[in-house]
């Protein structure tokens, strides 16, 4: 993914006066509401199928690696590689307690849904970040191409991108984020009344 210069510019003037937390929040911030294509500023480990983290003491802490669950929202999973990259999300296919369709960083998945129909999703960058200082972790998951069958005479299609920003517990056990979503479908316009207005969502550690 290309750098914008202007992003780049911003963000090497941020560094020497304000947090990663904070870099990382105004550089998503950019991503998602004005729609910069610009990459992140490398500042993790990144492998296939994975994308990068942001961690302002440069070690992800081992109480945050491995799936996390949330019972609401459209990402019911997010799970974290133990150098803090994002190597799977799940997503809800709209049957209660059905287990989340697992979602790749920078793969095509097709998802079977409760009515039988097929939707394809392209799952872009998926980005982390953590601030060991004020226990904030954020999550920046980007869609690029989404397309949901709702019947034969009705196919939607667009993007979509969302971010989960919140504090981890003491006892590393529960996530309060925040939840912003941000989606372009086309035909379908996002509500105004929701957009940017933050949702909250409680996500609990499951697994290692």
């Amino acid at each position: 993914m290309q750098k914008s210069a202007l992003v780049e510019k911003d963000f090497d003037e941020m560094k020497d006066n304000q947090s990663i937390m904070k870099q990382l929040m105004v550089l998503i911030w950019c991503c998602v509401f004005l729609l910069v294509p610009a990459g992140c500023k490398d500042t993790g480990k990144q492998d296939k199928g994975s994308e990068e983290t942001v961690v302002d003491d440069g070690q992800f802490p081992e109480f945050l690696v491995g799936r996390w669950d949330a019972t609401i929202g459209v990402y019911r999973q997010i799970i974290f590689a133990a150098d803090g990259s994002i190597s799977a999300v799940g997503v809800s296919v709209g049957i209660p307690g059905a287990e989340p369709a697992r979602l790749i960083p920078n793969e095509t998945t097709v998802v079977e849904m409760e009515t039988g129909s097929q939707n394809t999703v392209k799952l872009g960058e998926c980005v982390a970040g953590y601030s060991p200082e004020t226990r904030e972790l954020i999550v920046f998951i980007d869609v690029e191409h989404l397309r949901m069958v709702y019947g034969p005479d009705l196919i939607v299609e667009g993007s979509r991108k969302d971010v989960y920003l919140g504090t981890v517990s003491e006892d590393g056990e529960t996530w309060e984020a925040s939840w912003v979503e941000h989606y372009d479908y086309g035909g379908v316009p996002m509500d105004p009344n929701r957009e940017g207005i933050p949702v909250p969502v409680m996500f609990r550690k499951v697994t290692n």
